[in-house]
C-alpha cells in the first residue's frame, strides 16, 4: 500500500479555548508525543507537530494508520478523562494526501488564522518542520507538501498585498487596549508586557504605533527581557514581582508566557481597578475569575480576534489570487503523487542495473595490479551512463552502453573486458 499524507486538526474553528488548552503542546509534550506515536504506529514515517494559540495539528505519513486512529490516541494521551466519541467532533481528520496538503497550504498562508493573513503562522510551521528534520521524520510525501507550502508563500508574498499592513493577533491586542482607553489617552498610560517569546516580540514590533507613556517587560529568563528592552527602549520589570503578583500602577497588561496557566490568579489584589488585560497565551495566563472584579477588562485569545472585519481581502480580490497560487501548488503536488509508481519502478530498475554492473565488474579477472584501478573507473563511468539514460526506454539504454564501452575501450586499449553484448542479460 502506498504512503499517504494524513492530518488531524483542532482549532478555534472547531473548539473553544478551554478545550484547546488540553491539547496544546509545549516542547516536552512534543518530544513525548513524537516518541509515543512512533512507538504505537509502526508504519508512521513522516511526522510534524504544530501547536499555536489557535490550533494544534499533526501531519503524518503512513501506509495504513488513519487520521482518526492518531486523533483518538492523541486525546487519550493528553486528556485521559475525555471520551473520544464526545471529543471527535472537535477534530478535523484528513486521510488523503491531497486533502491534507490543501489544508496545510490554507493554514500556512494565513487563510485559516483567526486574523486572516496573520504572518506569524508560517514561522511556527517552519519551526515545526525543522523539528521534524532534526528527528529525521520528514518523510518523502510530507517533505513534498512542505516544499509546496514554502513555494506558495514566496509566490503570494511577491505577487500580492496579502501580508502588507498590520495583520496579527498581537496587533489586535494593542488595538483592543487602545479602544478601551481611548486613542489619545494611551499617552498617559503604563503598559506591562509579560513574556519575551515570539508572541511578545510580535507585540513589541507594533508598539511604535501605540505611544504609551511607559512600557515595561518581564520574563522568566531575564537576559531575553534585557535584550528586548534595549532594542525597543523599554524598562525592565523584575520577574520576582510578577511571581509575587505585584501589578499596582499598570493600566494595561499583555501576557504571553508559555506553560504558565493561571499566572495571574483571581485572588490578585494589586491590579488597578480599571486595568485592561489581554491574554495571548495558551494555556491562558490569566484566571477567568478575574472578570468578576469591577472595572477590570479581560480578553482571552479568542475574544481578541472575535468579530475582526475580514471582508477587506474578499472585496479586494486578494483571496482569489491566494486561491489561484494554492491551486497551482496543489496541481503540482497531485502530479507528483500520481507519478509515485513510476518513481518506484525507476528506483528499483536503477538498483537492479547497478547490481548487474557490480556483478559484471567483479567477474573481470585481475590480470595485473593496475586492473583494480581500471575496474574502478569502469564501475564509475558505467554508473554515470546508467544514471544519464535511466529515464530513456530500455531499448535505448542497450546501444548507449555499448557505445559508451567502445569509447572507454579506446581510452584503455590494453584492457581486457568481458563481452557486455554477450554477457549482460538485458531481459532479466
Amino acid at each position: 500500500m502506498k504512503k499517504m499524507l494524513r492530518a488531524i486538526s483542532i482549532s478555534h474553528e472547531s473548539a473553544s479555548l478551554t478545550s484547546r488548552e488540553y491539547y496544546y503542546l509545549n516542547t516536552s509534550a512534543k518530544d513525548y508525543l513524537t516518541t509515543a506515536i512512533k512507538g504505537s504506529f509502526r508504519d508512521v514515517k513522516g511526522l510534524v507537530l504544530l501547536s499555536t494559540c489557535n490550533r494544534t495539528e499533526i501531519y503524518f505519513e503512513s501506509d495504513t494508520t488513519l487520521a482518526s486512529d492518531v486523533a483518538c490516541f492523541f486525546v487519550q494521551e493528553l486528556n485521559p478523562g475525555a471520551v473520544w466519541l464526545k471529543e471527535k467532533e472537535k477534530f478535523k481528520c484528513f486521510d488523503n494526501s491531497l486533502d491534507a496538503t490543501h489544508h496545510l497550504l490554507y493554514v500556512a498562508n494565513g487563510l485559516k488564522s483567526a486574523v486572516v493573513g496573520d504572518g506569524q503562522i508560517l514561522s511556527q510551521i517552519k519551526q515545526a518542520y525543522r523539528l521534524a528534520l532534526d528527528h529525521g521524520l520528514q518523510g518523502s510525501v510530507l517533505e513534498r507538501a512542505f516544499q509546496a507550502v514554502f513555494r506558495s508563500h514566496k509566490k503570494i508574498s511577491n505577487t500580492s498585498s496579502f501580508r502588507h499592513g498590520s495583520r496579527s493577533t498581537a496587533y489586535r491586542a494593542l488595538k483592543l487596549i487602545q479602544k478601551n482607553m481611548g486613542r489619545l489617552s494611551v499617552r498617559d498610560k503604563k503598559l506591562l508586557v509579560i513574556g519575551a517569546g515570539e508572541i511578545a516580540s510580535d507585540v513589541l514590533k507594533y508598539l511604535v504605533k501605540f505611544p504609551f507613556h511607559e512600557v515595561y517587560i518581564a520574563n522568566r529568563t531575564s537576559s531575553k527581557a534585557v535584550k528586548l528592552a534595549k532594542y525597543y527602549g523599554m524598562k525592565i520589570y523584575e520577574w520576582e514581582k510578577v511571581e509575587a503578583a505585584e501589578y499596582s500602577g499598570f493600566d494595561a497588561i499583555i501576557t504571553a508566557v508559555s506553560n504558565r496557566k493561571g499566572l495571574i490568579n483571581k485572588d490578585c489584589q494589586t491590579l488597578t481597578e480599571s486595568v485592561v488585560i489581554t491574554d495571548l497565551a495558551l494555556p491562558a495566563n490569566v484566571d477567568d475569575g478575574l472578570r468578576e472584579k469591577p472595572g477590570l477588562s479581560l480578553y482571552n485569545i479568542d475574544e481578541i480576534t472575535e468579530g475582526i472585519e475580514q471582508s477587506e481581502y474578499i472585496h479586494s480580490g486578494v483571496i482569489a489570487l491566494i486561491n489561484k497560487a494554492i491551486y497551482s501548488e496543489l496541481q503540482l503536488f497531485e502530479q507528483w503523487v500520481k507519478s509515485a509508481g513510476v518513481r518506484a519502478f525507476l528506483r528499483h530498475y536503477k538498483k537492479r542495473v547497478i547490481r548487474l554492473v557490480d556483478q559484471t565488474i567483479d567477474s573481470i579477472p585481475e590480470l595485473d595490479p593496475d586492473q583494480k584501478e581500471v575496474n574502478h573507473w569502469i564501475n564509475q563511468m558505467v554508473r554515470k551512463a546508467v544514471h544519464r539514460y535511466l529515464f530513456i526506454p530500455g531499448t535505448t539504454i542497450r546501444p548507449s552502453v555499448n557505445n559508451f564501452l567502445s569509447e572507454f575501450q579506446q581510452g584503455f586499449p590494453d584492457t581486457k573486458l568481458l563481452n557486455y553484448e554477450k554477457d549482460w542479460n538485458y531481459n532479466r
